[in-house]
Formats: structure tokens, sequence, C-alpha cells
């Protein structure tokens, strides 16, 4: 074993890190379902951008007083140019940061809705998901795997190609228990959005 982990820091140059036992008997949630457009948004919306709402707002509304403040020094002194400047990089990023996840989770929740699928996946309680006919993937995916808990739904992403939303309408309480219990032990983050939290 100790011969598997050097090689493995020579060829990744880190060490594989250790998985957290699973509970015996594993156990398993199976769900078939369609996702509407607000689930599908919501998921999203927490997928592209972790912070919290909360956060987001903080960070978009100190970019607007920041380019504020240069428009006024501009005004003050029009021989300026980097308080120019400044005013319209500050409004750019304030806009990035308040709008830009919203704009990217409405365009992907209407692709996504308009193919009105019918999905099928199954987690296990030992930290793999398997959609129908896929492959057994691992919750803890890539370094930036992530997972979300709001009221309505479990968004899941492994990797920047696989993502996962999860409603909780398809579910009884001891799968909502499991899956959350699941996803806090496998993913490398999780974040609990529920409202009260």
């Amino acid at each position: 074993m100790a011969d598997n982990i050097g090689i493995i820091r020579k060829i990744t140059g880190r060490r594989p890190e250790d998985r957290p036992a699973a509970e015996e008997p594993v156990r398993s949630v199976s769900l078939s379902y369609d996702m509407t457009y607000g689930e599908v948004y919501e998921a999203l919306l927490m997928i592209i951008d972790k912070r919290s709402k909360k956060a987001r707002y903080g960070v978009g509304i100190f970019l607007l007083a920041a380019a504020a403040a240069c428009a006024v020094l501009f005004a003050m002194n029009p021989y300026g140019l980097m308080f120019e400047i400044g005013a319209v990089l500050f409004a750019l990023f304030s806009f990035l940061v308040l709008c830009y996840p919203g704009i990217k989770a409405k365009q992907g929740a209407k692709k996504i809705s308009r193919r009105k699928g019918t999905y099928k996946v199954t987690l296990f309680s030992d930290g793999y998901i398997v959609p129908h006919g896929g492959e057994r993937l691992d919750i803890r995916g890539d370094k930036d795997c992530r997972a979300f808990e709001s009221d309505a739904v479990f968004a899941l992403r492994l990797d920047r190609m696989t993502n996962f939303c999860l409603p909780k309408r398809r579910m009884n309480g001891s799968e909502i228990q499991l899956t959350r219990k699941t996803l806090q032990t496998y993913a490398r983050r999780f974040f609990d959005r529920r409202s009260g939290k």
C-alpha cells in the first residue's frame, strides 16, 4: 500500500484522499422524476454561484458603491481618467456578481425544461450515484465538487460536465434524510440553503 501511495504521489503530485467508510448495509434511493423549470433554475443557480444570496448581494452592493464613488470623483476631476475607468469596471463587476448567475441559470433551465424528459437516478449510501443506463459515479467528483440542499431540491455538481438535480417532492422523509446524510458525508463541500438555516 505504501508503494501505491508513493506512485500516486509521483504521478499526481498529491496524496490520495481517504474515503469515509460506508455504513453497512448499503442503502439506496431510486428516483424516477421529471423536473419543473423552477427546480432546475434553483439547482443551477446554486451550482453556478456557490455563494449565498446574502453574500452575493453584499459584494454586489459594495461594487456598486465603489462605482458610484468613482463616478463622483470623476465628476469632481474630469481629467481623472482612472476614476472613469474605475466606475465602468466596478459597475461591470457588480452586474456580473448580481445578475450573471441568474441569467446563466435561466438559460440552462429553459434548455433543460424544454426537453421534458424523465430522469432515473439511484443514489447509494456508500457515496455513489448511478444515472439510468450510465456508469457508477463517485459523489466525491473533482476538486470543485459540491452539493446543495434547498427547500425544494438537492443539487449535486460532480465535475464541469456532470450535475444532478434531485427534487424533494419525489422523496419521502427517510429518503430525504438518507440523501442529506450521503451528500454531507461524501461530497467535498455541502451547503445547506434551506430557509431557516
